[in-house]
Formats: C-alpha cells, structure tokens, sequence
C-alpha cells in the first residue's frame, strides 16, 4: 500500500479479513472538488476472486468515498455504481 498522509491502512484482525485504506477514496473526493466534479460512476466490471470478502471490502471502500464526496464536494455529491 502507498504512504498515506490521510492515514494507514488498518490491519487485518483474521487472515480473512481484507484491510480498508481510506486513501485513494480521499484523494478522488478531492480530485473532484478540485475540478468541479458532482463525484463518480464506478463500472465494476471485473470477477471479485476474493468471493464475498472481496466484495464487502469493495462497497466498504464505496462507502468511505461516498462519505469523503459529501465532506468535500458538498451535500449534492453522488457515488453511483453498477455491475
């Protein structure tokens, strides 16, 4: 995982358990406050080998950025997604 300023990637309490790093879900709310983005549609097109824990980590980072699109973009801002 890379450095983060926006805080460290928590560790794995069981090794089934995926870590969650808030990072590049801060750096994309801010990237889209800098250029007057609404927020994103995310296409997820790709198998989630890691079964049912890939895809609860994948709609708790979507929630993560949900949260960091309202605190910077604003109340109107939207994370959409779809398979």
């Amino acid at each position: 995982m890379p450095a983060s300023t926006t805080g460290q990637v928590d560790r794995a309490t069981s090794s089934f358990t995926l870590p969650l790093s808030p990072h590049y879900a801060t750096v994309l709310a801010e990237l889209a406050r800098e250029r007057g983005f609404d927020g994103y549609l995310l296409n997820v097109e790709v198998p989630l080998a890691g079964g049912l824990e890939q895809t609860r980590a994948l709609a708790a980072w979507m929630t993560v950025l949900q949260s960091e699109i309202l605190e910077k973009v604003g109340p109107h801002g939207e994370t959409l997604w779809y398979v």
